[in-house]
């Protein structure tokens, strides 16, 4: 009922000068203030009727921030043969850009008093936050090229609203009047009403600097060092409550050392031998005529030469004596005949064996992870690993080689 009723026009909606329509519930918001405020001077914009009630339409596809709108678009010949790379091609078969609604109007009328830049700023700072937080997906932020060439092949570019972001002075620097591009500025430029959040830095190109830096070397997401930096003598109270509460380690003297010693040796010298046999067993014969483990390192290790788990996305715990961080290389898939690096995805131990428990013992999950690669829209896949949601996180290159292996096994 609820899929049919999204395509139908049958809720009362009001725009900003008056006027009254029935839409479908995807072409409708819910009336805030700050969405008010963003989409003011937008006459193509409705709000559903008060009288409708609210918060149960969200299930039907109103909205309470801007929408991402899906837009075909034909790319300049240039630009499609910089994307292809040097592969070649026989026909184009579909672009696909995305829009964020209001976006332009918005971006347009900047105040320039500071306290109103700043609320002005805020507002579409915190409808992107709200995105990013309930997706992992991001597959709205990268547009789409699609082309066949002896098979369907794929390239991804920045998405319209995302250049148009990135490319406009809109965001305030404390203590200055006039706004910045967002590469022009870091996280700790920002006034204290802005939630610092790295992700979203990472979206619009923002500069890094000293804290996000920190964080990255401790491994500390930078919200929280950027609460300890704003909020320090919070901070210290905590940190005092944390340390009264920590339970007290266990204790168990030994009150004679020399009887003990005795003891423990006399148990050793009667306790049984370990006893070892040889087996019989069948070995895959293929293993050692690829070496995924050289080849992942290379692929997943950043700029500062840290190798990252692509599941918890932290760099592996340790080094081993040869200098090498520690990592598995755990096969991707079950069911797929052939001995090769692309397979095979960069683990720290304990998001391995969560991988080995919850998908490689589980065959509908199998499948899942299956479908996942195929029909996800950017370089995070969806995983379930127990009770936690998380994602399977990709480079470009190995995300579309393995979505190519799936293609030609099938």
């Amino acid at each position: 009922m609820i899929q049919t009723a999204k395509q139908m026009p049958f809720l009362r909606s009001v725009n900003q000068s008056g006027g009254i329509a029935f839409n479908k519930p995807g072409d409708i918001y819910l009336r805030g203030d700050d969405l008010a405020y963003y989409f003011s001077e937008n006459p193509d914009i409705w709000f559903l009727d008060e009288t409708e009630g609210e918060p149960e339409w969200l299930e039907f596809g109103v909205s309470r921030k801007p929408r991402f709108r899906k837009v075909q678009v034909d790319l300049a010949w240039e630009e499609k043969d910089r994307l292809r790379g040097n592969q070649g091609h026989t026909r184009d078969i579909e672009t696909i850009d995305y829009n964020l609604d209001g976006l332009d109007n918005y971006l347009s009328r900047l105040p320039k008093d500071s306290q109103q830049l700043k609320r002005h700023s805020l507002i579409i700072w915190d409808f992107l936050l709200e995105h990013l937080k309930e997706s992992s997906h991001y597959q709205f932020y990268e547009g789409k090229y699609k082309w066949f060439y002896y098979q369907k092949r794929t390239a991804y570019f920045a998405a319209t609203w995302k250049k148009q972001i990135r490319f406009c002075s809109w965001i305030p620097k404390d203590g200055i009047d006039n706004p910045f591009k967002p590469d022009e500025i870091s996280l700790g430029d920002l006034p204290d009403q802005f939630d610092r959040n790295e992700k979203l830095a990472d979206l619009l190109g923002m500069k890094k600097d000293v804290f996000f830096k920190l964080a990255e070397e401790s491994g500390i997401p930078m919200e929280d060092i950027d609460l300890l930096r704003r909020y320090p003598e919070e901070f210290s109270r905590w940190k005092t409550q944390i340390a009264e509460q920590k339970p007290a380690f266990a204790e168990k003297a030994s009150l004679n050392v020399g009887r003990r010693k005795e003891k423990i040796t006399e148990k050793y010298h009667k306790a049984p031998k370990k006893k070892y046999e040889k087996k019989n067993y069948s070995k895959k014969t293929t293993e050692n005529s690829i070496d995924p483990k050289t080849w992942l390192r290379g692929t997943y290790t950043n700029e500062k030469g840290k190798l990252i788990c692509q599941i918890c996305q932290e760099k592996m715990p340790f080094k081993k004596r040869n200098g090498c961080y520690y990592f598995e290389a755990i096969e991707l898939l079950n069911d797929i005949d052939r001995e090769m690096e692309e397979l095979h995805i960069a683990l720290c131990p304990l998001c391995a064996a969560m991988y080995n428990e919850f998908i490689k013992r589980d065959e509908n999950a199998m499948v899942n992870i299956k479908k996942a690669l195929m029909n996800s829209e950017g370089l995070y896949v969806p995983l379930r690993l127990g009770e936690l949601d998380t994602s399977i996180r990709f480079v470009e290159t190995h995300y579309h080689d393995i979505k190519t292996i799936i293609e030609v096994q099938e």
